[in-house]
């Protein structure tokens, strides 16, 4: 079984959907049809909904980020104020664009499995959209169950605590966030769905990470303002990051069922996950052609390629 996951990261989902683009070269196939699962969080989620439910390509998402990320993360003069009072960016582009991309498709017209997170402000936990509908893995978990829009998760699981306005989700209760607040790595996730769901079965893991975006942390001030204006917003996503992490790959090494590819970019050669000038996309488009260029990336294209091919 191949799973793809991919982690948030904001405007860095470029690197993700060029990296993923290098990846159908070598498979010579759209991913919904290489991969029987996909879980994407926040950005990652956008792509991983736009592969499974739109059927784009990854270059196709990548010109979006492309052609629309300027629009989404615009910064003014003002932008530093504006945060300290309301979210740093308005939700109107983003929305726009979401229901410009999906349209009115329904999670449920996934073409492959896609699994995605957002935290819900009315349950108070971590909730699952799954386009299979069908709850599986223990009694914790929380499932969101029904046939939700495409766009309404992608807005819900992008809606990044400090960064946008919470999201709503039509036919659900209450308001959204970014699955990055308990969820920005969905790999364990994934891989406890294929490990359930392919009982008989290996399990061949891709996960793609964004680069990471710890804040620096203040030397001195370590007050309200220092800390939970400026170094708290990432500082509640980073490490739920690490944790999801550890846990893969502690799975990984405990099953012999389980193989796990794990590629990202260098953060030192990439910026900010809202910095969306010309500049930085070109990094970040530079960034997934020197990563895809690697022979440890390589060798796991060739895995997946091979994998897919004796399905």
């Amino acid at each position: 079984m191949l799973v793809l996951s991919l982690d948030g990261g904001g405007i860095r989902g470029l690197f993700e959907a060029r990296l993923l683009a290098s990846l159908e070269e070598v498979v010579g196939d759209p991913l919904w049809k290489v991969f029987d699962l996909v879980a994407g969080t926040s950005t990652g989620g956008i792509v991983a909904l736009g592969l499974a439910v739109r059927k784009h390509s990854a270059t196709e998402i990548a010109d979006l980020y492309e052609r629309h990320g300027p629009k989404i993360f615009r910064s003014g003069p003002l932008t530093w104020l504006r945060q300290y009072l309301f979210s740093k960016f308005p939700r109107g582009p983003v929305d726009d664009t979401l229901r410009a991309e999906f349209g009115d498709a329904r999670l449920s017209e996934a073409a492959t499995r896609v699994v995605v997170p957002a935290f819900s402000l009315a349950r108070r936990d971590i909730v699952w959209f799954d386009s299979a509908d069908k709850p599986a893995v223990g009694a914790r978990v929380k499932y969101a169950g029904g046939d939700p829009l495409a766009r309404d998760v992608a807005a819900a699981t992008s809606a990044a605590p400090t960064y946008f306005d919470p999201a709503r989700v039509d036919g659900l209760e209450g308001e959204w966030l970014d699955g990055g607040v308990g969820a920005d790595d969905p790999t364990p996730f994934a891989m406890a769905l294929a490990l359930h769901d392919r009982r008989d079965e290996d399990v061949l893991v891709l996960s793609i990470g964004a680069g990471g975006f710890f804040p620096p942390y203040p030397k001195r001030c370590r007050g309200l303002i220092p800390v939970g204006v400026n170094t708290m917003p990432d500082l509640i996503l980073f490490p739920t990051g690490l944790v999801a992490h550890d846990t893969a790959d502690a799975m990984t090494h405990a099953l012999d069922r389980v193989r796990m590819f794990r590629i990202g970019p260098d953060p030192n050669r990439i910026d900010d996950i809202d910095n969306a000038s010309a500049a930085s996309l070109r990094k970040l488009n530079d960034e997934a052609a020197r990563v895809a260029a690697l022979p440890e990336t390589q060798a796991a294209f060739a895995a997946i390629r091979d994998e897919y091919r004796a399905a």
